[in-house]
């Protein structure tokens, strides 16, 4: 009997033991459907049938491992710290394929510069976080110290997040 494979908890599974976190499932489907872009391209280069664990591996290989040195290398999940390791990585994927569509020959490595150099994350004073998020702060029932302080120093705490809508007809990357 043939099991389908849930593609987006294989995703999960495989990519949590290498420190990727993300807030909800859709980011994963959404790694998912990477892979599925990356099959139909190694489909379309070879000119003959890839299987899935093979696109996989290749993705692996070649996008996932590059994307995520060149994120580490430039020590960008610092300068993001707002976004999970996982929103982090689509964002800068999705920037790598818009960047290949007009250069091909363009790098993970150039494109995690280029978009560091493009995104810069907002600096405000904690005094203007605790006004932009009084709402929040003071909308839950049992706020601690340590939680009014992370919120004003950084925004959403890790895990508190809120949730983005998805942008409509948003590629992912080769």
């Amino acid at each position: 009997m043939t099991q389908k494979i849930n593609k987006a908890k294989l995703m999960e599974f495989m990519l949590t033991e290498e420190g990727m976190h993300f807030n909800s499932n859709e980011d994963w489907n959404a790694i998912a459907e990477h892979v599925n872009v990356h099959h139909q391209f190694l489909i379309e280069q070879l000119g003959e049938y890839v299987t899935y664990s093979q696109a996989l591996y290749s993705w692996y290989e070649n996008i996932y491992k590059a994307l995520k040195l060149g994120i580490e290398i430039s020590n960008l999940n610092l300068r993001f710290n707002n976004m999970s390791t996982g929103e982090l990585y689509i964002a800068v994927s999705d920037h790598w394929y818009n960047l290949k569509l007009n250069n091909p020959e363009v790098n993970a490595v150039e494109a995690v510069k280029d978009y560091a150099a493009i995104n810069k994350p907002k600096k405000r004073g904690i005094i203007r976080n605790i006004i932009a998020n009084t709402d929040e702060i003071y909308s839950k029932p049992r706020n601690t110290f340590a939680d009014v302080f992370i919120t004003a120093v950084y925004g959403n705490p890790k895990g508190k997040k809120k949730k983005k809508k998805p942008v409509p007809g948003r590629r992912r990357a080769a």
